[in-house]
């Protein structure tokens, strides 16, 4: 039988939760009992145990009931259960060196249930939204056949949705070399924050040594009261801040909150994008995303207190898979009516505003007028839930607007919209 015991036991799910979280989870895990049993339920569950693994298969749940309110979300939901392992989802990427070259390793799964469920949360806030939602319809169109087409009275806009795999070379240079560089870097600082910028796109082995022999010298003198700023190279600049700040005024500097009774260093880690980036970006000139590696330290003086000191490593990244995709997806728009790319942004390193700029840059050429508006979406799996972060650049050469009202009422206060906008030269 699936119970509350049952979760608490096999599951060690925490029961400190609010009792209308515990019916929802409950009612979840009996129809993933009625569709694949304990047996499939535990597997699913075993790689990532506790709440977080509980909102895994909740989600995964979510996404096979959602279909239902679905035209045709027969084969949505089909989707969704041939890919099985909804662990999956969540899978960290493992890179390989063969014969030279580094090639991504997952599962066989691992494609499918990303597409798949990057598809079921779009059909959701679009069905929250109030539209009707067909899945993959007959068009009689034969430009394009778009995973969805959404109708709100008579308004019809059609979707394509994608998501990113990140690439094995971006992966080596942001998971093992960005890193590598924040983890080594951090062994000499003993307070406040230092922010590494590289202008060139992959780092070398070179470059790593480079780095960490200068900042290890830069350590030795370091102030304990203003800022310093160094170029170590034509390539690599550092910004060095007692205060552990990443913004100019430094009023307020990361704090180690606390979080279900232990430190919460997210603050510091994700704190990336104040001002201060911004204007050193602008300085060195860079016009492509900037992904950030960031590693947090603590250490305890004799009276109690914490020290804090932070590393964050930003890189260029001249990742084109994000236009590629645009391209690519386009293709798939119907030519009678508003249509609408979706790329899930799960697999990219860097963030939503980067690529919001490049995508703005890239309708500056007049190369996609059959595209309305491109939709970025980054979902975040919490202890409650899914959160997201989203981005729509509206494209003011296309073929057929965007509705505005539907706009509004389809993207989240949250949500960054903007137009781009064609330059006069």
């Amino acid at each position: 039988m699936m119970d509350w015991e049952y979760i608490e036991s096999v599951l060690k799910v925490s029961a400190e939760l609010k009792a209308d979280r515990k019916i929802e989870i409950l009612d979840s895990l009996k129809r993933l009992d009625d569709y694949f049993g304990k047996k499939w339920i535990e597997n699913a569950f075993f790689s990532s145990p506790g709440n977080y693994g509980i909102e895994v298969l909740v989600d995964f749940e979510r996404c096979l009931r959602i279909t239902d309110k679905i035209t045709n979300g027969r084969k949505l939901k089909e989707k969704l259960m041939i890919a099985i392992n909804p662990g999956a989802f969540y899978i960290p990427v493992q890179v390989t060196d063969i014969d030279g070259k580094k090639q991504r390793q997952t599962d066989s799964g691992h494609y499918n249930i990303q597409n798949a469920l990057a598809e079921a949360h779009v059909a959701a806030r679009l069905i929250e939204s109030g539209a009707i939602v067909e899945y993959e319809p007959p068009l009689t169109d034969e430009s394009g056949k778009p995973d969805f087409v959404s109708t709100w009275n008579d308004k019809h806009i059609a979707f394509e949705v994608t998501r990113l795999q990140i690439s094995a070379e971006d992966a080596e240079q942001w998971h093992n070399r960005q890193y590598e560089i924040a983890d080594k870097c951090g062994e000499f600082l003993m307070c406040g924050s230092l922010d590494i910028y590289l202008t060139e796109p992959k780092i070398s082995k070179e470059t790593i040594n480079l780095i960490i022999e200068s900042v290890q010298e830069i350590a030795t003198s370091l102030p304990k009261t203003k800022c310093i700023e160094r170029f170590i190279s034509d390539t690599i600049y550092c910004f060095y801040d007692p205060s552990g700040s990443v913004r100019q005024d430094r009023t307020n500097p990361p704090k180690i909150g606390e979080k279900n009774g232990k430190p919460n260093y997210g603050v510091c880690i994700h704190d990336v994008k104040a001002d201060r980036s911004i204007e050193i970006e602008k300085k060195l000139k860079v016009r492509f995303p900037m992904p950030a590696a960031a590693r947090v330290y603590v250490q305890t003086k004799n009276d109690g207190s914490n020290t804090l000191s932070v590393v964050r490593v930003y890189r260029v990244a001249n990742d084109t898979r994000v236009i590629s995709k645009i391209e690519n997806k386009t293709r798939q728009l119907p030519s009678n009516m508003p249509g609408v790319v979706v790329i899930d942004m799960g697999g990219s390193t860097a963030r939503l505003h980067d690529w919001a700029s490049e995508i703005s840059r890239s309708f500056d050429f007049n190369l996609y007028s059959e595209v309305s508006a491109i939709w970025q979406r980054k979902g975040t799996l919490t202890a409650t839930g899914l959160k997201w972060y989203e981005s729509i650049v509206l494209n003011p050469i296309a073929k057929h607007v965007f509705y505005g009202d539907i706009l509004f009422s389809l993207m989240p206060k949250t949500a960054n919209i903007c137009t781009a906008f064609q330059s006069s030269t």
